[in-house]
């Protein structure tokens, strides 16, 4: 799968765990705001929602903002991306490799 939703009590503990695996950015997102610019700014391609903290109604806005949104092609943003992926293949190691 390209992208993939974690939803725990809060959030951070599932994106803690998610981005210590190879090719995932994951982030908490808790309003369509955060939603839309964790797409278009940093390409993340896991979300992380808390149950305890925000309501079906939000989660289903910020879940629908985060599925449609493409990421930014601006020079900025695909050298904050390049330079994420260079930290990733530095110290992370792919799941065949281990």
């Amino acid at each position: 799968y390209d992208r993939g939703i974690f939803i725990d009590g809060v959030g951070y503990g599932s994106a803690l765990i998610a981005n210590r695996i190879y090719g995932v950015d994951a982030v908490v997102c808790q309003d369509p705001f955060c939603a839309k610019l964790a797409r278009q700014h940093n390409n993340s391609n896991v979300l992380c929602l808390g149950g305890k903290i925000i309501g079906p109604a939000i989660a289903e806005e910020i879940v629908k903002t985060w599925m449609t949104t493409e990421p930014l092609t601006q020079e900025k943003y695909l050298r904050r991306i390049k330079k994420v992926q260079a930290i990733t293949e530095r110290h992370l190691k792919k799941l065949d490799e281990i």
